[in-house]
């Protein structure tokens, strides 16, 4: 089956044929999923992705979703300040005191914050 040719009934249909259960978000990570994933279709992914993108939400459900996002992202946000201030603090301080150990700590923290954000 092409995952993005199909429609939610026939996605749901394929789900239930492999004992996925699909009551509750994020059960591409059970384990009927996993085990079709693994074994028969290691793009079974894209099955998933179809299916959530078809699915029908009410509005109640997506004014919850939307709150639950801009309050995780509000979260991350503040901590990546966080860690970005310590850092670029780390860097000013170590250099201005020729503490360069600290200068570097800040470096390093600076470049790990570039790979998270990649």
């Amino acid at each position: 089956m092409n995952p993005f040719l199909a429609s939610y009934d026939e996605l749901a249909a394929d789900f239930r044929g492999h004992d996925v259960p699909i009551d509750r978000p994020g059960f591409c990570d059970s384990e009927p999923f996993l085990r079709v994933e693994q074994s028969l279709c290691p793009e079974y992914l894209n099955n998933y992705a179809a299916f959530v993108s078809r699915r029908k939400y009410d509005s109640d459900y997506l004014r919850h979703a939307a709150k639950a996002i801009r309050d995780i992202a509000s979260i991350l946000h503040a901590e990546l300040a966080d860690h970005g201030r310590y850092a670029l603090t780390a860097i000013v301080w170590g250099e201005d005191n020729e503490y360069h150990g600290f200068a570097e700590e800040g470096r390093n923290a600076l470049k790990h914050l570039g790979t998270m954000l990649q």
